[in-house]
């Protein structure tokens, strides 16, 4: 997975939490949203993230990636090596299909 997508986002939920120290958070995404923060969790500590659910989350990839630009359609396709070790993530975690 795009590793500068993740480490932003990343970033941005670290600096949230910052000010409140004990402060954890339920990380809720959708679609290949949920491949962008499976990525995170597995190449980031996730000592704050209580819980990740997932929304229709292609965990296998999409062929559909044949319609996206050229570095998300390599990392989205089935059998991409950017999806392997996302699973399973580091946390509890809920899908739903």
């Amino acid at each position: 997975m795009s590793a500068a997508i993740g480490l932003v986002q990343m970033g941005k939920l670290e600096r949230w939490l910052e000010p409140v120290p004990n402060a954890t958070v339920d990380v809720v995404a959708f679609g290949n949203g949920g491949v962008i923060a499976a990525w995170m969790l597995a190449h980031r500590a996730p000592s704050r993230v209580r819980r990740f659910v997932t929304l229709g989350t292609p965990w296998r990839g999409t062929r559909m990636a044949v319609f996206m630009p050229p570095v998300a359609a390599r990392e989205l396709a089935p059998g991409s090596p950017a999806l392997d070790g996302l699973l399973p993530p580091r946390v509890p975690t809920v899908s739903v299909w």
